[in-house]
C-alpha cells in the first residue's frame, strides 16, 4: 500500500513570462515585463478520484483534499501579485484530464499549474522525505521550473527536489 507524503509537485507550462512570490517578473528569456498574467490552476484529482490515500486511506486527508487546499491558498497568493487566477476546480469536483486541458485551451493562460502530492509505499520512512518538484514537457517550461524551484525554496524553506521533465498528460499539451 502506498500513503500520501508531504513532497508536492508542480506540473508546469508556461508561456513566455510569469510573476513570483517577491512579486517580481521573469521571462523564459529572462526579461522582466509589466503586465499582469492569467495563470491556470488545477487542484489535481477531486471528486470520486481521490489521488494518493494518506495512510492507506485510514489516517488522513486524501492528496484531492491537499491539492484543493494548496491551490486555493496559491491563488490568494497570486492575486496579491496582481496575476489573474483561474482554477480548474474551486471544490470537490471530478474533471477528467481531457476536461482540464478544455479548460486550459479556452482560457490560454500565461502559465498553468498542475498540484499535486506524491506518495510513498508504506514500508518506507516517510520522516526522510519532504519538499517539492516541478515538472515540465517543453523546453519553454523548463527554465521557468527551474526559477519556480529555485523562489518556492527560498520562500517557503522546502527542500527544493528539483525540476525534471516529465511525460504526463497535462503537460504534453501545449496550451499555455
Amino acid at each position: 500500500k502506498a500513503f500520501l507524503m508531504t513532497v508536492s509537485a508542480f506540473f508546469i507550462i508556461a508561456a513566455p513570462f510569469l510573476y513570483f512570490p517577491e512579486g517580481e517578473i521573469v521571462s523564459a528569456s529572462s526579461q522582466y515585463i509589466t503586465e499582469n498574467n492569467v495563470i491556470l490552476l488545477d487542484a489535481g484529482h477531486g471528486g470520486k478520484d481521490p489521488g494518493a490515500l494518506a495512510m492507506g486511506g485510514i489516517i488522513g486527508p486524501d492528496e484531492k483534499d491537499i491539492n484543493l487546499a494548496l491551490t486555493l491558498a496559491t491563488k490568494q497568493c497570486l492575486e496579491k501579485l496582481g496575476a489573474t487566477v483561474c482554477l480548474t476546480r474551486s471544490d470537490d469536483t471530478y474533471l477528467t484530464l481531457e476536461e482540464r486541458r478544455a479548460m486550459a485551451a479556452e482560457i490560454k493562460p500565461d502559465l498553468f499549474i498542475a498540484q499535486h502530492h506524491n506518495s510513498l509505499d508504506n514500508t518506507v520512512d516517510v520522516n526522510s522525505f519532504s519538499g517539492f518538484e516541478s515538472y515540465y514537457f517543453t523546453s519553454r517550461s523548463a527554465h521557468i521550473a527551474e526559477i519556480m524551484a529555485e523562489k518556492i525554496s527560498l520562500s517557503t524553506d522546502r527542500k527544493n527536489r528539483g525540476f525534471a521533465y516529465g511525460y504526463y498528460y497535462v503537460l504534453r499539451n501545449d496550451i499555455a
